[in-house]
């Protein structure tokens, strides 16, 4: 074996000087050099003892020894019992998400003395003070390495009393995806192990139902267990199944296979009625979105969403978040449009991830082309008076005006409707928009004639408003300039302490006031000066016509196009 443990490190492991060992290894110690830890194990317990030194450290020593000293644990030549019952004692003393770390170590001594891992069971049977994360640990290592041992000693769990349930909970919740090995010895019981875990539920809480979700590619039991509890008000049982979805690999659940758009409706229906559900289920849900045969058994249940009278896209943000790059938004937002029973809350989520630049904007060319004459208008109607971006409007207006679209007929007179009503709001954006889209459009298009009639239309006003004479009398005086300035700057004043107040980097950072042009030089802490420029930014939108000039008349313009299509 190559030398590769620096000079020092040994001593100071020796002489208890934790820092100047964490010193010493910190550059070596995520390099994935096995042969580093394989030196330091090979000096317990000659030299000092690894698990004596791991338990003698502080809160913030031990966060700092799972990259910097447990991994030598597992490079140990022989972890006695006792050794490993003291792992999984100082794995208590980490946060619950180290606990895998703990596991990581424990399992490479399973894999060469599985029956380790059932001594260990054996010894936190008869010990009824054993925590959680201990039982959690142990049953990670054992299904990991020798997952027929282990569903062997699960076997023998069933029926125990309390104590025992808690550790085959544990080990369930380490069952392998591919469950084929545990069916011998598990799949004989399995509606006796299910009528148990479900029995368990008052005590065990959502760990039984995880449990349950864990069994149900072989259960029966189980999955009609879950389907039960997944129709009720609690919310646990859908809390549990969507923390099992990663392992899906086909679009059919379970041992029943049942269609996986069946169980991600019901998965959505809990995420609306729960608010505490819901951002597990969103997560999990869209999960399933990033792979390819999975995708559109999600997909098939979002145009449903947009029946209820909510932002469903604030709702369900990672959901909508991996759908808005994806061809199917199109198709999902193309539904909700023409769909009647679809709400104006839902649709103005959907439509202002167009307008944010968060999603593109996309219809679907064969549902238009195929849509009734009244679900056609009522769509239009919901572009109309949802879209308040003018160029976003007019890249929707440019889809429905291709002929894949259905643009023909009376839809024609319905486009040129559309874009005098896009002008009338935003006359700057459509002016743009037409001024290139015209030159593009075949004279012999059926829509050409549109386009030019309304770019006629257009240039006669530009020209008309051209001619009108300035009126300065009519541009306010500086002091009313003046005063509109103060009562904007006090009102960002005002933002702006808010934002501090509720920030949580305030007690962390200190906070700066930097004007556009001006260059600060930053000083980091080994010396070196960076100096850098506020680069000067600014920002415009062009605001509807009729709220700039009337805003209750921009409401009520509004409102008389969504009404009727709610």
């Amino acid at each position: 074996m190559l030398a590769t443990l620096p000079n020092g490190a040994i001593d100071a492991l020796r002489e208890r000087r934790w820092d100047d060992f964490a010193l010493i290894v910190r550059p070596h110690a995520r390099s994935g050099n096995k042969a580093l830890w394989a030196e330091i194990a090979a000096e317990h317990p000659v030299s000092f003892n690894l698990l004596d030194t791991l338990e003698g450290l502080n809160p913030t020593q031990r966060r700092a020894a799972i990259y910097s000293l447990l991994p030598a644990v597992g490079e140990m030549a022989d972890l006695q019992l006792e050794e490993a019952l003291r792992l999984l004692k100082f794995g208590t003393t980490l946060d619950d998400p180290s606990g895998i770390f703990i596991s990581g170590q424990l399992s490479p001594h399973v894999l060469r003395r599985p029956e380790l891992a059932d001594e260990i069971g054996e010894s936190l049977r008869a010990d009824d003070s054993t925590e959680p994360i201990e039982h959690q640990i142990w049953g990670a290592s054992f299904f990991s390495q020798a997952p027929a041992q282990a569903a062997a000693f699960a076997a023998k769990l069933i029926g125990g009393g309390s104590h025992d349930v808690a550790l085959l909970i544990a080990l369930l919740l380490s069952l392998p995806s591919n469950s084929t090995s545990v069916v011998p010895y598990l799949g004989a019981h399995e509606e006796k192990l299910a009528g148990l875990l479900h029995a368990s539920r008052i005590d065990h809480g959502i760990q039984s139902w995880m449990a349950l979700a864990a069994i149900a590619d072989f259960s029966q039991t189980a999955w009609q267990l879950l389907q039960t509890g997944m129709d009720s008000d609690d919310p646990k049982p859908a809390i549990a199944l969507s923390r099992f979805l990663f392992r899906l690999t086909s679009p059919e659940v379970s041992v029943a296979h049942t269609p996986l758009n069946e169980v991600v409706r019901k998965l959505l229906n809990t995420a609306l009625r729960d608010a505490d559900a819901r951002r597990e289920i969103d997560s999990s849900v869209a999960s399933l979105m990033y792979q390819e045969v999975l995708c559109p058994s999600v997909v098939e249940e979002l145009p449903a969403l947009f029946e209820r009278d909510a932002n469903v896209v604030k709702l369900f943000p990672s959901i909508f978040g991996a759908l808005s790059p994806q061809p199917d938004f199109a198709r999902v937002l193309s539904v909700a449009l023409l769909s009647k029973d679809s709400t104006v809350s839902a649709l103005k989520g959907a439509i202002s991830l167009c307008t944010q630049g968060r999603a593109p904007v996309a219809l679907d060319d064969n549902l238009f082309a195929a849509a009734s004459p009244e679900a056609w208008i009522g769509a239009v109607k919901r572009l109309l008076g949802l879209t308040h971006y003018g160029p976003v409007l007019c890249e929707f207006i440019a889809l429905l005006s291709e002929p894949s679209a259905g643009a023909k007929g009376g839809r024609l007179a319905s486009i040129a409707q559309m874009l005098n009503y896009a002008f009338q709001e935003y006359p700057n954006a459509t002016a743009a928009f037409l001024a290139a889209k015209v030159p593009q459009i075949p004279k012999s298009s059926p829509v050409a004639a549109v386009y030019r009639s309304v770019y006629a239309n257009v240039l006669s006003w530009q020209r008309v408003l051209a001619r009108l004479p300035e009126r300065k009398e009519l541009w306010p005086k500086v002091s009313e300039r003046n005063a509109f300035l103060a009562i904007k700057e006090r009102f960002h004043r005002e933002v702006t302490r808010s934002a501090m107040e509720k920030s949580v980097f305030r007690a962390i950072t200190r906070v700066e006031f930097t004007a556009q042009g001006q260059k600060v030089a930053s000083h980091a802490s080994d010396g070196g000066i960076t100096v850098q420029e506020m680069a000067s930014m600014s920002q415009a939108i062009e605001l509807p016509t009729s709220e700039v000039s009337d805003p209750m008349r921009g409401i009520l313009l509004r409102n008389n196009l969504l009404r009727g299509v709610e």
